[in-house]
């Protein structure tokens, strides 16, 4: 049998989950560092995006990102937020021939979100609940200790200082994260799809059992995807 060669192969998307309403618009989140967000695997995302919606915007989840910097290096804030936001450069950039093919994305940064929504007075309201709410703390604390348990499974001298560091900073990047999507689901009409896994707090049923939890994070229309290699011009796998 003749062997495939590299540039025979192409990725598929594949549905791993979905809770969603029916939308026209699909908006797709940016996590920088997802190695999933990137190159072959993000136009793949896209082709398959302009097949199924009518339009697609590109949400680039950057000064978040400024969190997980201050875990890992000895820097002040602002220095995490502007290293941050060249990390959001650089990922336009370095995808620059891949987005030019889709010239009619919308690309939003986090600052763009931000202006555009009064996201501030929303994070002061998600952080009194992560305070007052028992079962919103929680679940929060969940999601960091799933995501703890993955650095330590990778990193098992991790340190109790950086153990604490990871527990307190992404405790901070869930809250913002929340605010935001929480403020774009209330006011837009979108399906947000993403190469990964959702934070398990936007599905967990317990959710419903929180007191002033805002509306947008009731029913967050999600979808997440992967990607699965397969020869070009492969017959499309059929889903039940």
């Amino acid at each position: 049998m003749q062997a495939i060669e590299k540039n025979d192969w192409e990725y598929r998307v594949e549905i791993l989950c979905k809770h969603s309403k029916i939308s026209s618009v699909a908006h797709i989140g940016i996590s920088l560092g997802n190695i999933k967000h990137n190159g072959e695997k993000l136009e793949s995302l896209l082709l398959w995006a302009r097949r199924n919606y009518l339009e697609t915007q590109i949400n680039i989840y950057d000064d978040v990102q400024a969190y997980n910097l201050l875990i890992d290096k000895s820097v002040s804030s602002d220095e995490a937020l502007s290293e941050s936001r060249k990390a959001g450069d650089d990922w336009i950039n370095n995808n620059s021939a891949i987005l030019k093919k889709f010239k009619k994305i919308r690309i939003l940064r986090y600052s763009d979100l931000a202006k555009q929504y009064l996201i501030e007075n929303r994070i002061s309201q998600i952080h009194k609940l992560y305070s007052t709410s028992v079962i919103f703390k929680n679940l929060v604390d969940q999601d960091v200790s799933d995501y703890l348990s993955r650095v330590i499974k990778r990193n098992l001298s991790i340190s109790s200082e950086k153990v604490e560091r990871i527990k307190k900073f992404s405790v901070l990047y869930i809250l913002d994260e929340l605010a935001t999507m929480s403020l774009l689901n209330e006011n837009e009409d979108f399906v947000e799809i993403y190469a990964g896994r959702f934070l398990n707090i936007l599905k967990d049923p317990r959710r419903h059992e929180v007191e002033n939890l805002p509306e947008g994070l009731k029913n967050y229309p999600m979808i997440e995807v992967d990607f699965v290699r397969q020869p070009k011009n492969a017959p499309p796998k059929q889903v039940a």
